[in-house]
């Protein structure tokens, strides 16, 4: 097979670029601590309604037949991931190497979020 050519490009291909018709994209909007407290109050209100985590996970037909600690280490692990992904959203730093380094070379502390046994 012979080797491809380029082609040459027509009069009205080599016409001057259209300016981008799309739309600016919005500014970010930062939650406010209010509105983030509010947040955590309608899930906290959800879930004491309902009697709690565990009662809403155990009647599932998979995870229920898990172990405790499993279920409990495993929640503790996806929370532990949701809030170092809004540690490090909210609070990154130009210059601050090292992922999960203070500026003065300390290990940062993750706060963890319980998971409540109801039983």
């Amino acid at each position: 097979m012979p080797p491809r050519t380029k082609r040459k490009a027509s009069e009205s291909e080599i016409e001057e670029k259209k300016p981008s018709t799309k739309k600016a994209r919005r500014p970010r909007t930062e939650w406010s601590a209010a509105e983030e407290a509010y947040l955590v109050d309608v899930i906290n209100a959800t879930i004491a309604s309902s009697g709690g985590l565990w009662s809403l996970i155990k009647n599932h037909p998979e995870i229920g037949q898990r172990s405790n600690f499993g279920v409990k280490k495993h929640w503790d692990g996806m929370c532990g991931r949701i809030l170092a992904d809004l540690k490090d959203t909210s609070t990154a730093k130009a210059g601050n190497k090292g992922k999960g380094k203070e500026p003065n070379g300390k290990q940062d502390v993750k706060p963890k979020m319980e998971f409540e046994d109801s039983e």
